[in-house]
């Protein structure tokens, strides 16, 4: 979909064996040879220590719901990446608790 609505755009696929994540984090990543960086949560987790490392100017975080519980692994592991801007998606419904919402 990205391809097709935003050719412009230069886009990674962030997926594959460990070699080929390796490839790319040292040729386009740490480069910033890209606007856009897509992954799995799996991957960020697998590889978080240099993705980590990365200044993220913006992190878009798809179903979002997955990280209501503010002591989570994966919400911990998400604080320690540095970005400007972060957008939560999500289709499942928040409750109005201030703790929820800021984690």
């Amino acid at each position: 979909e990205l391809l097709r609505w935003l050719p412009s755009v230069s886009c990674i696929f962030y997926v594959g064996q460990k070699d080929q994540r390796t490839k790319l984090y040292t040729q386009e990543v740490c480069a910033l040879k890209f606007n856009l960086l897509v992954t799995t949560y799996e991957f960020v987790m697998r590889d978080r220590a240099k993705l980590s490392k990365v200044d993220w100017k913006y992190i878009v975080i798809d179903e979002a719901q997955r990280m209501k519980d503010r002591e989570s692994r994966l919400s911990r592991d998400l604080d320690r990446f540095r970005c400007q801007r972060r957008l939560l998606l999500t289709g499942t419904p928040l409750q109005n608790d201030l703790r929820e919402l800021w984690s």
